[in-house]
């Protein structure tokens, strides 16, 4: 036995990955070994500076002449057309089973049959490949991240019944992509999967999707209604806008919609991650009243965005939801929110003041990273907790409050050197030396602790044999967080002993 195939033997099987020599050339075509005792192997690429031309044709056995041992073809390899940019077609044989990472990345080809033997296509297969048009045969089940990215001159997409997943990017950047075709055995989109896709301007969203990733025909400029299948148990639209059947959840608001203000169904609890990414049009936005949650970058870089109304049920924003969005004059936020994410509302260098209300209990990396026209920044009583420089950048503050008895627990700095050197920074009657001492907040030059103390009678540690402690709505504590306000009941000789307190 050669020694290359030796080797091969020990460790069972030998996978190419755009290697430099291929283990045989036959007619042309270099091939590496996958298993010798399954003699199997997969088409890989010439190798150096060469690369296939014209009309390939890989049949589905060949002959290493060395030993003259036979090998079927069950794949191609990874990087085997990459940049072989004078590729006019390839014609594969029905045994091949998988086409592996960036297989044909940047090829020539206009056109493909994947044999239907094929299972897999690896992620990048096809990026900034020259087809036209493609048809998934239902036995591939999955299609992986970006594998038809940048794909300029594809103008026809069908995916037959048996495809269940598209992966995140799988066809953005698409740009002359008119006519897609999903399966109702579709079950999962990834993120961004036709973003870019300049002339998608009509989409049906079939009904077996379970999971519905975000963005998925953001900057799809003549995409101006999102249709669903007949029927659809998951999924309905209104005035073009996706939403779940029960209008909870607002998933997608189609890019090339041309209204300058938009009002949610009253129903909607959720804002969908990227619902609204990019959007050019919109001006004004005004929350239902029952929207609790607003997803990762779904308002994100909305550029003539000057107007939010957040309605009054708000609890969460999520990361980057409304990060450059510097037209935005003023966040109101309501008094039910509680926790805005990393760079949530970063560079909105169109707001200039910050008010968080009491419910406020914690800000993300960044929350309002870049705010530089804020002078002032009012904190509620109830933050507990500051991730890392959520103030930094906003170099207008002169003056901070914050209500907060216990003084947030920070993760390092929060705000410019120069906040903390020129900045007066006020808090509860009492709490300056603990302001004086916490990390985040010591570095203040100036501290004044001249706010009302919010109704607090005392600050204690919560191991307290004596004492019994109650939610403000009458609800037994039996270990109560650090920063949370509630009832201590002492009882003692003189009887029993009621204070509204915060726990250190």
């Amino acid at each position: 036995m050669k020694i290359k195939h030796l080797l091969l033997a020990i460790s069972l099987t030998a996978v190419a990955a755009g290697a430099s020599a291929a283990d045989f050339t036959v007619g042309g075509i270099s091939y590496n070994i996958i298993s010798v005792g399954r003699q199997t192997c997969e088409v890989t690429n010439i190798g150096g500076q060469r690369y296939y031309t014209g009309d390939i044709v890989v049949p589905e056995k060949v002959v290493d002449s060395y030993d003259n041992t036979e090998y079927t073809v069950i794949a191609v390899g990874q990087s085997a057309f990459s940049y072989c940019e004078e590729l006019k077609s390839v014609t594969l044989p029905n045994t091949i089973q998988q086409f592996k990472k960036d297989a044909f990345g940047g090829a020539g080809l206009e056109s493909l049959t994947i044999p239907t033997s094929c299972k897999y296509i690896g992620e990048s297969c096809f990026w900034g490949a020259k087809l036209k048009s493609i048809t998934i045969p239902g036995n591939v089940d999955t299609i992986q991240n970006h594998t038809f990215r940048m794909c300029k001159q594809l103008t026809s997409l069908t995916l037959d019944e048996g495809v269940k997943y598209v992966g995140a990017k799988a066809f953005t950047n698409c740009e002359t992509l008119t006519d897609v075709k999903l399966p109702q055995s579709l079950n999962s989109i990834g993120d961004h999967a036709f973003q870019g896709c300049e002339k998608l301007a009509s989409i049906v969203i079939p009904d077996g999707i379970e999971n519905y990733g975000g963005g998925l025909f953001e900057e799809c400029p003549l995409l101006t209604d999102i249709s669903v299948a007949a029927g659809s148990t998951r999924f309905m639209a209104i005035d073009g806008v996706l939403f779940s059947k029960d209008g909870k959840i607002l998933y997608e608001y189609p890019f090339g919609k041309k209204e300058t203000y938009y009002y949610p169904d009253e129903r909607t609890e959720q804002v969908w991650d990227y619902a609204f990414e990019k959007n050019s049009v919109l001006t004004s936005i005004k929350l239902g009243a029952a929207v609790r949650s607003i997803g990762a970058y779904t308002f994100n870089a909305v550029e003539n965005l000057t107007d939010i109304d957040l309605g009054g049920a708000l609890e969460t924003i999520g990361e980057h939801a409304f990060m450059d969005c510097q037209k935005v004059k003023e966040f109101n936020f309501p008094p039910t929110l509680r926790h805005i994410a990393s760079m949530a509302i970063s560079r909105a260098y169109g707001i200039t003041k910050i008010v968080l209300p009491n419910s406020v209990e914690s800000l993300g990396d960044w929350a309002f990273f870049g705010c530089e026209n804020v002078p002032e920044i009012r904190i509620g009583s109830g933050l507990k907790t500051m991730a890392k420089t959520v103030f930094q950048r906003c170099y207008g503050v002169n003056t901070v409050y914050s209500e907060a008895m216990v003084p947030p627990v920070a993760d390092g700095l929060q705000f410019q050197a120069d906040n903390y050197a020129k900045s007066t920074l006020h808090v509860p009657a009492g709490t300056k030396e603990a302001y004086a001492a916490a990390e985040g907040w010591k570095e203040f030059s100036q501290i004044v602790d001249d706010l009302p103390a919010s109704g607090i009678e005392g600050i204690y540690d919560a191991a307290d044999a004596q004492s019994e402690y109650f939610t403000l709505d009458g609800r037994r504590l039996t270990e109560p967080e650090q920063g949370t306000v509630c009832i201590r009941r002492t009882r003692s000789a003189a009887g029993v002993e009621t204070h509204k307190v915060i726990i250190r």
